[in-house]
C-alpha cells in the first residue's frame, strides 16, 4: 500500500536509534488495479512540526494552475466555475509492485448487472464456509429481519477499545499480528497485554458497527479483516480474511449498522467499485456482487442525516463527464448519480481519502501526488447546492494523508504524513472558502491514518499511528489542537503500529 518506502526507513531509522448545472444529471447504473499502493516517497523530511515546509497558503484554483505559491500567508480564493481539461485520460498512478498484486485472479469482464443471489459467506454451509462461531445457526441468506442487531449505540462514556495492528516483526518482515488498547472517558489511553492474529494491514482505518460490537478493516493482501469486541472489551479476530471478487481499500458501514459497502479501489476490469455485504444477528457477513463500477474509488461517505445518500470519489464512474471525480449519488438501489464536480482537473493526482464535515455539507479530498510537478493539495466540495461544486482548493499542502473533521463542526484536522505534522485548519461552513486560518501544529514522527471520538466526554480526542506508538491530540476550539501526548506501544520495530480505530 501507499509508503512502502515510508515504512523501510521508519525500521531503518528504528534499527539506527535502538543500536471530492441547475437540474441534477441523474444516470442509473445497472450493476457493477489499482490498489491502495501508491508511487513510492523519493524522500522523507525529518522529523519536526511541519511548518518549515511553507505549504500554508490557499491559492486560486483553475485547470490550468492548480495553485503553487508556496509563501507562508494564507490567501482564501473560491472557485466560481471550474471546467474539464478535455484531454484523453491517462492514469499516471504506478502498478503495484508484484509482491501484493492487488488482483491474482483478474475478472475476465466487468460486471453489468447486479447478481440477484449474493455471494453469502455462511458460517457452516460447506467446508470453504468463514465460520465467524462454529455454534451458531446455519444462514443461507441474507439477513431480511427489521431488527437492526448493531444499530444501538454503546455508552457515550463507556471504555472504548482502540484496535490497531503491528504490521512488523521485530526484524521488519511483515506480520499479520493486531493489539488493541483502552481509552476512557478523561482520554487515558492504556495499551492491553497480548495480541491476536488476522490479516496484515500496515495502513488503513478500522470501521465499527454504531454499536462498536463487530470492526472491518481491508488488509494488505485485498481481503477485509472482521473483528469482535466483547462487552468487557476483549478483542478478538470473528473472520481473519474475509474475500471474494473484491480487493478491498475500505468499508463503509451503514448508520443502521445492519450492511455496508466494501470499496474496491482498482480498475474497473479488475473489479473496481462498490460491494454490498449484509451484517446478520448472528454476524453472519453476507457479500453480494458489485452494484458499481468505477475506476480508482478512493473515498466514500454516507450523508450525515440522510444515508440514503453518499458522496464518493472516482476517476471514473458510468455517466459521468471526464472532468468530476467527485460525485453524489442516490443509493437506492439502484444507485443513481444525482450529480458531481471536479476535484484536481489533472491526471496525475492521487487521492488517498475523502471525508465528510459532521453536517454532510462539504466533501474533503486529499491529493498525495509525488511526480506530478504539482504541489500537494485538498478539494472542498461543497454538497449542499442542487448539484455539488468545488468552492475551494488548499494548496500547497504537503502529503495530506488523512483528513480528520472535528465533530463540533468548527475545525478540521490534516495529517500531513511527509511533513511530520498534525495541522488543524479552522473551517465555517458559511464562508466562500470553508478552510481557513492554519492554526499551531503539533509534531509526530511520520504519522499514519487517524481515527476521533465523536461522543461523550472524550468527544474531539483524535488518535493517530505514529512511529513510537499512538499520539493523542484534542480539538480545542477552531483551528487549536491540545497535544495529548504519545502513549508507547512497545519499543521496536516490532511494535510499530499500522491500521487503527476507535469504538464509537
Amino acid at each position: 500500500m501507499i509508503r512502502k518506502l515510508k515504512f523501510v526507513l521508519v525500521t531503518a531509522a528504528l534499527a539506527a536509534a535502538s543500536g471530492c448545472g441547475d437540474e441534477p444529471n441523474k444516470v442509473v447504473f445497472g450493476g457493477g488495479d489499482l490498489r491502495a499502493d501508491g508511487t513510492a516517497k523519493l524522500d522523507v523530511p525529518t522529523a519536526g512540526d511541519g511548518e518549515a515546509d511553507g505549504d500554508s497558503a490557499i491559492d486560486a484554483d483553475s485547470a490550468g494552475d492548480p495553485g503553487s505559491d508556496a509563501g507562508p500567508d494564507l490567501t482564501e480564493v473560491t472557485d466560481s466555475a471550474a471546467t474539464g481539461d478535455g484531454g484523453p485520460e491517462v492514469d499516471a498512478i504506478s502498478q503495484p509492485d508484484a509482491d501484493a498484486a492487488p488482483d491474482a485472479e483478474p475478472d475476465s469482464a466487468p460486471d453489468s448487472s447486479p447478481d440477484a443471489t449474493p455471494d453469502a459467506i455462511e458460517p457452516d454451509a460447506t467446508p470453504d464456509a468463514i465460520e465467524p462461531d462454529a455454534t451458531e445457526p446455519d444462514a443461507t441468506e441474507p439477513d431480511a429481519s427489521p431488527v437492526l442487531c448493531h444499530a444501538t449505540p454503546r455508552p457515550a462514556d463507556a471504555p472504548r477499545a482502540v484496535v490497531y495492528a503491528l504490521p512488523y516483526t521485530a526484524s521488519g518482515a511483515k506480520a499479520p499480528t493486531w493489539a488493541s488498547a483502552v481509552l476512557t472517558a478523561d482520554a487515558t489511553l492504556t495499551v492491553t497485554p497480548g495480541t491476536f492474529t488476522m490479516g496484515r494491514a500496515h495502513l488503513g482505518h478500522v470501521r465499527f458497527t454504531p454499536d462498536g460490537a463487530l470492526g472491518f478493516v481491508p488488509q494488505e493482501d485485498g481481503s477485509v479483516g472482521v473483528l469482535r469486541v466483547a462487552a468487557n472489551g476483549t478483542v478478538s479476530p470473528l473472520i481473519a480474511n474475509l474475500s471474494g471478487a473484491f480487493y478491498a481499500e475500505d468499508v463503509a458501514i451503514h448508520p443502521d449498522g445492519d450492511r455496508g459497502f466494501i470499496l474496491h479501489g482498482g480498475f474497473p476490469e479488475h473489479g473496481g467499485g462498490l460491494y454490498p455485504f449484509t451484517i446478520g444477528c448472528d454476524d453472519t457477513i453476507t457479500v453480494g456482487d458489485r452494484v458499481l463500477v468505477t475506476k480508482l474509488l478512493h473515498g466514500f461517505a454516507y450523508l450525515p442525516g440522510d444515508p440514503s445518500l453518499a458522496a464518493a470519489v472516482a476517476r471514473e464512474l458510468p455517466g459521468a463527464p471526464a472532468a468530476e471525480e467527485a460525485h453524489l449519488l442516490d443509493l437506492g438501489p439502484p444507485i443513481t448519480r444525482l450529480g458531481g464536480a471536479p476535484t484536481f482537473q489533472d491526471i496525475d493526482a492521487q487521492v488517498a481519502g475523502a471525508s465528510l464535515s459532521p453536517d454532510g455539507r462539504h466533501f474533503f479530498v486529499g491529493d498525495i501526488s509525488e511526480f506530478s510537478g504539482v504541489p500537494n493539495r485538498i478539494a472542498v466540495i461543497d454538497l449542499s447546492g442542487a448539484t455539488p461544486a468545488r468552492v475551494q482548493t488548499l494548496s500547497p499542502i504537503l502529503d495530506p494523508f488523512d483528513i480528520v473533521p472535528s465533530p463540533d463542526g468548527d475545525a478540521v484536522l490534516v495529517v500531513s504524513g511527509y511533513g511530520n505534522a498534525l495541522r488543524p485548519f479552522a473551517y465555517d461552513p458559511e464562508s466562500a472558502a470553508p478552510l481557513g486560518e492554519q492554526g499551531p501544529s503539533v509534531g509526530s514522527s511520520l504519522p499514519g491514518h487517524a481515527a476521533v471520538v465523536a461522543r461523550g466526554a472524550a468527544r474531539g480526542v483524535v488518535l493517530v499511528s505514529e512511529i513510537g506508538g499512538i499520539r493523542l491530540v484534542r480539538f480545542a476550539g477552531g483551528a487549536k489542537l491540545d497535544d495529548l501526548g504519545l502513549v508507547s506501544t512497545g519499543a521496536g520495530t516490532a511494535f510499530i503500529p499500522g491500521a487503527i480505530g476507535v469504538q464509537p
